[in-house]
């Protein structure tokens, strides 16, 4: 293969999630058995994801990662949140990310922005950049649910972000120590 092939790793982590989304859609339509029988679901119902999908959901992390988010496209959300549980709880980081989504939206089970919050902390915590985002945005705003906001926090995980390549990190970080600066005037 020639030096532009597209590989998951060269992608921006914003753009990875689009790219994975596509590579499933064509594996569905080209074998829709083939997916159906691999996420253990049964076409007009949903069921348990399978043990055999489990068991390669420990060997292959990543692999993981991406079935979780094909079972949350198609609005499967427990099976997501049985995949990405599982990825969590040994250890990957990016798992605490999406589980943090679910707890955000409501989507699976009743929304929880404390419990997203904590969520995002561990997978911040674990290396996920992702994670470090929403920490980072959410930190910014006082809310009812999660108390007054912690912007020197907040600019932390941005700047983090930012030294590690993210530009819009970057921005948002320039663009909170510029809100920040402000309100001490």
């Amino acid at each position: 293969m020639g030096d532009d092939t597209l590989t998951p790793h060269r992608l921006h982590p914003r753009w990875h999630g689009a790219a994975v989304l596509l590579c499933l859609l064509a594996l569905l339509l080209t074998n829709p058995a083939q997916v159906r029988a691999q996420t253990g679901t049964q076409t007009g119902a949903q069921e348990e994801v399978s043990s055999t999908v489990m068991d390669e959901v420990v060997r292959r992390p990543a692999w993981g990662l991406y079935q979780g988010y094909a079972q949350y496209k198609m609005a499967h959300y427990a099976q997501a949140r049985a995949i990405w549980q599982l990825l969590a709880d040994g250890g990957t980081a990016e798992a605490w990310f999406h589980l943090g989504t679910l707890a955000e939206d409501g989507r699976g089970e009743p929304a929880n922005p404390v419990e997203a919050r904590r969520r995002y902390e561990k997978g911040a915590a674990g290396g996920s950049s992702k994670a470090q985002w929403r920490l980072g945005l959410m930190l910014q705003t006082s809310t009812p649910a999660l108390g007054p906001a912690d912007p020197e926090r907040a600019l932390a995980y941005l700047e983090q972000l930012g030294r590690d390549g993210d530009v819009d990190a970057r921005l948002e970080a320039m663009q909170l120590r510029q809100r920040m600066a402000a309100t001490v005037r």
